[in-house]
């Protein structure tokens, strides 16, 4: 090594880390692949392609049960993590989806399939089967005065969990 014969200054030289997203079908199906990112530098998550029958895709979290940090699906992110190599996990969110049959004195009137929870189905739209007859509204039995009818039902109806 040589020796030091006057000053010098040194300046110090940076790099941006990179870190790593993994996605996590978490109950769903199919495969994606990592995707790497940079610091600094945003970049869009990659779109789904995960499945699950029945259900929705809702999105992203941190957090299998949905309890971390929600992304969208195709959100522009950066700066996920501060550490170099890291590894995030991002967990498909579901929502479940329902099926609303509608029957009209034993035939089938209409059936609305596919429906999110927090989602809105319409109700349809039906006439008196015969003279001297008024709809009053839809009965979860055929019994219309049964203990858990749902007479005077609003529509549009919102299926809950």
């Amino acid at each position: 090594m040589r020796g030091i014969q006057s000053d010098i200054i040194l300046v110090a030289q940076w790099n941006p880390i990179t870190y790593s997203v993994v996605f996590d079908a978490n109950e769903g199906k199919g495969t994606m692949d990592r995707q790497t990112f940079t610091y600094d530098d945003a970049k869009t998550l990659t779109p789904n392609t995960f499945t699950r029958d029945n259900y929705e895709f809702a999105g992203w979290n941190t957090a299998t049960n949905g309890s971390g940090k929600s992304y969208d699906d195709e959100e522009e992110v950066k700066n996920l993590t501060t550490d170099n190599g890291a590894t995030i996990a991002l967990y498909a969110q579901w929502q479940k989806l329902h099926t609303l049959t509608f029957y009209n004195i034993g035939s089938l009137l209409d059936a609305k399939t596919q429906e999110t929870v927090g989602g809105s189905i319409t109700c349809p739209t039906i006439s008196a089967p015969c003279a001297g007859y008024e709809f009053v509204g839809w009965s979860e039995t055929a019994v219309a005065n049964n203990s858990t009818s749902y007479t005077n039902v609003s529509c549009p109806i919102t299926p809950t969990k």
